[in-house]
């Protein structure tokens, strides 16, 4: 289970998206019908927070630098959704969301 990016940009510290970026997972420890009290397991420690369901998310995170990701490939992003790789850099990768076009740094984390 994970979390939305543009939740997590919204409603963590600096330092918990930091401890974020380099991958976690979600244990519930309490649920309402609209939420979940939740560890968010980091290798830097748990964060304790309550997050709405609406931005839970199921995926199998891979890191950009161990996705041999090639142009023209298609690759899912948990922010942006599903988008086609337009370039291949050594720290980044150039991708086309619908026409909306971004560079995602590979320290990102992608799902597909």
């Amino acid at each position: 289970m994970m979390i939305k990016e543009w939740f997590v940009n919204k409603e963590f510290t600096m330092e918990e998206k930091r401890a974020m970026n380099s991958g976690y997972d979600v244990e519930v420890l309490k649920e309402t019908e609209k939420a979940v009290y939740a560890n968010i397991n980091t290798d830097f420690g748990k964060i304790r927070k309550w997050i709405p369901k609406s931005v839970l998310t199921n995926g199998t995170y891979v890191s950009v630098s161990d996705f041999n990701a090639e142009v023209d490939q298609e690759v899912e992003h948990i922010m942006f959704g599903k988008g086609i790789v337009l370039e291949v850099y050594n720290d980044m990768l150039k991708i086309d969301f619908n026409g909306e076009v971004k560079k995602i740094l590979k320290e990102k984390r992608l799902f597909k």
